[in-house]
């Protein structure tokens, strides 16, 4: 009988040992605390189903004795509450006390595996797992997800041509993160890996995509990144892509599909270009600059990811027609639609609303509406836009309660504080410039490094701080500082302790 088999009838308490030694050889694992448990289930009655044999995939996450989850401190600790997902299709659940999750009703192929949990003070827990889902099994992942602390990016993009700073994507190579600049250029990617090199790509229709790195973050921290990245206006003529996406049984439209354009610039190398939601009908049209490689990657809950390789000439359209196959069945799907408007009840033009842990994202229209699909789940619905509070309100999806067909946001204004920058630089005793000396200001974790001349700059709000200088082999200083209202310099001297 085939091992993964038998474990069918066996609770997960009886083989968690065996997860904690599977972990041993090999680490891969965030959810927000106090999310509930929602294990998603297969109803074999729908007539929305897969075609052909399905499978389940099930596993662990554990956490290491320095976990804030609550969880008992011993070597490798079950972590319950963990928001697992599956990133080819945007299913997820959440892991149970035993730390174990399950996937029922999948469709054979291959999978990635993300986990994520935040402690007690709010720090994002990471890690990711791959593994193979067979016709007929239940298959037992491997190797347990230990979750790993993970770190923060914080940076500026300005164009070099003075156009808007905004609007600009920044990604993270190999890994799901992703954020846009705001008006001042200014971004911030979350759950970023820590203590290992990464490299940030960046890229905006009329401007040549730019790769940007190593930036080695450290876990708990903010990486200041002590440099204006600067790109390049790219005047190549525009094309457009488009087309339609729909269910390869049924035929029918998909609406609101995630669409992610890359920039393939060879060797294996992709930028994150543009994103975009096809319509409700399944239409969807994007553009990009003419003369590149781009691949197309069309994302919906619940069905597997659908990529697509084109070549863009200048002024070409370029149609796709694209049929994607569920990633299992069972699921109930809801529409929820609102408007979001200031204190003063006007409509708030342009703000996001998004799904938490499936992230889908779109703008409020003109007079404020938005409209968001989601399945069976429990999420968290997040609107907001810049200069305002984000709002949020959680919603339980599921055939057995009453989900909300309208929820309407109210945000207020944000006592949002500029950003000014600290610059300077990093001298020893005898004046000379001290290349990689960390500058940190402990009050909010951020830190940079100084360039090969000694400099530094940080983003900071107006405040008093705390802030050190260490240059190794001893040389260090710590200087209490007011940040006012506007640029300023602080040049540094460090001496040894």
């Amino acid at each position: 009988m085939d091992r993964f088999k038998i474990y069918i009838g066996i609770k997960p308490f009886f083989i968690f040992a065996a997860a904690v030694l599977l972990a041993c050889c090999g680490c891969f694992g965030n959810q927000d605390d106090g999310a509930l448990q929602a294990q998603l289930t297969n109803d074999p009655a729908s007539t929305d189903v897969i075609t052909g044999a399905t499978g389940t995939l099930g596993g662990f996450v554990l956490s290491d004795a320095n976990n804030k989850f609550n969880a008992p401190s011993r070597a490798m600790a079950a972590v319950d509450k963990v928001t697992v997902t599956l990133l080819e299709t945007g299913l997820f659940t959440y892991t149970d006390r035993y730390g174990y999750y399950e996937f029922p009703g999948l469709a054979p192929g291959n999978y990635t595996v993300f986990a994520k949990r935040t402690d007690s003070e709010g720090l994002a827990y990471i890690n990711y797992s791959a593994v193979s889902v067979r016709a007929g099994e239940k298959t037992l992942n491997p190797q347990s997800i230990v979750l790993k602390k993970s770190a923060s990016i914080f940076g500026r993009v300005a164009a070099s041509d003075g156009g808007a700073a905004s609007g600009f994507m920044v990604s993270l190579e190999n890994y799901p993160a992703a954020a846009l600049t705001s008006d001042g250029g200014y971004f911030m990617l979350d759950a970023v890996p820590s203590e290992q090199a990464v490299y940030l790509r960046i890229a905006r229709d009329g401007y040549a995509a730019k790769r940007y790195g190593p930036v080695n973050a450290l876990e708990n921290k903010v990486c200041s990144i002590n440099e204006l990245i600067t790109l390049d206006p790219d005047a190549s003529a525009a094309g457009t892509i488009s087309g339609t996406t729909a269910d390869d049984v049924t035929g029918a439209p998909l609406a609101a599909v995630f669409i992610k354009l890359y920039e393939s610039t060879g060797g294996g190398t992709l930028i994150l270009y543009k994103t975009a939601y096809g319509d409700g009908s399944g239409s969807f049209s994007i553009g990009a600059a003419a003369g590149k490689n781009y691949i197309v990657e069309f994302i919906r809950h619940d069905y597997f990811n659908q990529t697509r390789s084109v070549s863009l000439a200048s002024g070409a359209n370029i149609s796709l027609s694209i049929i994607m196959s569920r990633a299992r069945s069972g699921l109930s799907y809801y529409t929820i639609a609102g408007r979001v408007r200031d204190g003063s009840g006007n409509p708030v033009a342009g703000a996001e609303v998004r799904s938490v842990p499936y992230s889908e994202q779109i703008l409020t229209g003109a007079d404020g509406s938005y409209k968001i699909n989601i399945s069976e789940g429990i999420y968290d619905l997040y609107a907001g836009k810049p200069g305002y509070a984000e709002a949020t309100v959680r919603v339980s999806a599921f055939p057995y309660v009453n989900v909300p067909a309208e929820i309407n946001f109210t945000l207020v204004k944000s006592n949002f504080t500029a950003l000014y920058a600290l610059s300077g630089t990093v001298t020893d005793v005898d004046n000379a410039p001290l290349a990689a000396a960390k500058v940190s200001i402990d009050k909010n974790n951020l830190y940079t490094y100084t360039n090969q001349a000694g400099f530094y700059t940080l983003h900071i709000a107006s405040g008093t701080y705390e802030i050190n200088a260490s240059g190794g082999a001893g040389l260090e200083k710590t200087i209490d500082y007011y940040m006012g209202f506007a640029p300023q310099t602080l040049n540094i001297k460090i001496i040894k302790n």
